[in-house]
């Protein structure tokens, strides 16, 4: 009787125990707080797309570093927008003012896409016009022409070696001598050698390179040069 009586007491209180559990543990059981909205401030750069500027050159110019007798240049044979970019071409300067391109691939490349603001920018001088469509492969024949009045010397060039004919002309008094010289500055062949108004030709061999006539004279003179 006493056994029994012990296991019902140890009954109750294993039960008053789990009952006490429960209560404390629902009673401490607690509602997460709802948090509170946060704004976010977020900056974004957008660059807007606006159109390139308008091209400066057209087809047909010629294009420079310098200004100053340049000898040659880009020929602008066409503007593509859709890429804002130039098509180009290595042209060279006759002595009669046309251009053209030859055939010799160390000078004249083919023709390069360049940029529109690297042209612009390399090459802003426009020095002379020449037609794409119709461009010669060869200097043009068109005799040198040489002319001033006193003293000077004169820079010309020849595309191809042989002899060349110098036709002078000089209408001042005293005298009247014109020295073909080199790039160097060498002495390559006398050309006229007068006192006095004169009109004659004498032939110089050259060959082909860049040359200077050195005119002494206190008059007006012209002179042509031409292939022999």
């Amino acid at each position: 009787m006493q056994k029994r009586i012990i296991i019902s007491i140890l009954v109750v209180c294993i039960i008053v125990v789990l009952t006490s559990g429960c209560m404390s543990l629902t009673g401490s059981t607690s509602t997460a707080a709802t948090p509170t909205p946060q704004i976010v401030y977020v900056t974004v750069t957008v660059t807007p797309i606006v159109p390139h500027a308008n091209p400066i050159f057209h087809k047909g110019d010629v294009v420079t570093v310098s200004n100053d007798n340049p000898g040659g240049g880009l020929l602008i044979k066409n503007y593509d927008p859709s890429t804002d970019s130039y098509l180009i071409t290595w042209v060279q300067e006759s002595n009669d003012g046309t251009w053209y391109h030859g055939t010799d691939p160390n000078i004249f490349g083919p023709d390069e896409e360049w940029s529109r603001t690297k042209v612009e920018t390399e090459d802003p001088y426009k020095t002379g016009t020449a037609n794409p469509d119709n461009l010669p492969s060869v200097p043009s024949s068109a005799p040198i022409h040489l002319s001033g009045s006193g003293s000077d010397l004169k820079k010309f060039d020849t595309y191809q070696s042989g002899a060349y004919i110098f036709s002078s002309t000089y209408s001042g008094s005293g005298n009247f001598i014109v020295w073909i010289k080199d790039s160097s500055g060498n002495e390559v062949g006398l050309a006229a050698n007068a006192i006095g108004s004169y009109q004659g030709s004498k032939m110089v061999k050259l060959e082909a390179d860049t040359y200077y006539a050195e005119v002494t004279a206190n008059g007006p003179w012209s002179i042509d040069i031409t292939p022999a």
